[in-house]
């Protein structure tokens, strides 16, 4: 779309765009797109995402990545400044292509939307994706005229609010044709608090894992995802799991009449890795039948493992961790970052240091003598 200047220079003024066309905003949407219908894709893959509103402004146009084992899945990358923006972290979520509106296909459109101007932008922000025309005024000759570039958090914020003044103009008139069936309007809101939006909405779907909610982050501490948790439905959330917990470990403790130790039964229990028990393996769902735990064979994800800080589960950790590292040697980068990275980092910063450092010395010799752990394909 041609800005201001350029169409007054050939003889085309704002008001006859405004009686013919609709206005000049109108009239760019037919050439390329535009900040208000960059905003809808912008909202949408920042709830899919969890991402940080600042860094997914800049997420590159290259950022759809093949997934290694799903042909239906594809990684959607970017990165994250940390340390005062010296040092970026990469983030990454893979999704289900065959979703019409998930991520990696919003993303597609996206490409095709701001592909017109991407010549037009600076050599330094042509592979971003968000990519827009905005108008300024000309400092010496003080007229009007357009340039492309990254959107910028202040124009974004505007767009916003425009998006948000159309979707309740729409809701109004739908609540005055339908008053049986009434819609609630958007309240004002910013991007930065979907990410803590969409960690809740995993925490609370995982039953109170805040390893769910920490992956979705890509926290490297569940402290950290614990500040983005803070809310009534959260803590009641906490509070609940905690009793729960303690009750199934009273049992365990004290048996079923609270005066004897419970029996061990295979229909109560289930054997896990590294030689512990499954309290819970048959969980109740939504409908309230029964079903194997969906925790059940990934249980170091799980809220109730209880691991007993002896030698022979310390021994039995470190050969699991070593078994780890041996495949991280062997298997491609990115199948060893999906399949086998997660646990490794939950053996070696969240159960290793609970265990002394004059108890590894026995369990490195006692886990030579056990039996080999199967290899990691």
């Amino acid at each position: 779309m041609p800005d201001r200047a350029a169409l007054e220079e050939h003889g085309i003024r704002s008001s006859t765009l405004v009686r013919f066309w609709g206005g000049y905003r109108t009239m760019a949407q037919y050439f390329h797109i535009t900040t208000d219908t960059l905003v809808p894709f912008f909202l949408a893959i920042a709830i899919q995402t969890a991402a940080n509103p600042e860094p997914l402004r800049h997420i590159r146009r290259n950022c759809l990545v093949p997934h290694p084992l799903d042909e239906h899945r594809t990684i959607v990358e970017w990165n994250k400044a940390k340390t005062g923006a010296r040092l970026q972290k990469a983030q990454r979520r893979s999704f289900d292509r065959r979703r019409r509106y998930a991520a990696p296909n919003l993303i597609e459109m996206m490409l095709a939307l701001t592909e017109p101007i991407v010549a037009t932008a600076p050599p330094g922000e042509q592979d971003r994706l968000f990519l827009t025309r905005s108008v300024y005024k000309e400092p010496v000759r003080r007229s009007l005229r357009s340039r492309t570039e990254v959107i910028e958090h202040s124009v974004l914020r505007r767009a916003i609010l425009r998006f948000t003044d159309r979707a309740n103009r729409r809701t109004e008139e739908w609540n005055a044709a339908y008053s049986d069936k009434p819609r609630e309007p958007i309240a004002s809101f910013a991007p930065a608090l979907f990410r803590g939006t969409v960690a809740t909405e995993h925490y609370r779907a995982s039953g109170g894992d805040v390893l769910a909610a920490q992956s979705i982050l890509n926290h490297a501490s569940a402290a950290t995802t614990e500040t983005y948790l803070k809310s009534e439905e959260t803590t009641r959330l906490q509070r609940q799991t905690i009793a729960r917990l303690q009750d199934l470990m009273i049992t365990w403790v004290r048996g079923p009449d609270r005066n004897e130790p419970a029996p061990v039964s295979r229909e109560t229990r289930a054997a896990v890795p590294f030689g512990h028990d499954c309290l819970a393996p048959v969980a109740p769902g939504r409908d309230g039948a029964e079903r194997l735990c969906p925790r059940f064979g990934g249980c170091l994800a799980c809220p109730g493992l209880v691991i007993p800080v002896d030698t022979e589960h310390l021994a039995r950790i470190l050969a699991a961790v070593d078994r780890f590292e041996q495949a991280r040697n062997r298997l491609d980068p990115r199948r060893w970052n999906l399949l086998y990275a997660p646990s490794w980092r939950i053996l070696t910063q969240d159960i290793l240091p609970d265990f002394p450092t004059d108890m590894h010395e026995a369990a490195c010799v006692l886990a030579t003598s056990m039996p080999a752990l199967p290899e990691l394909e």
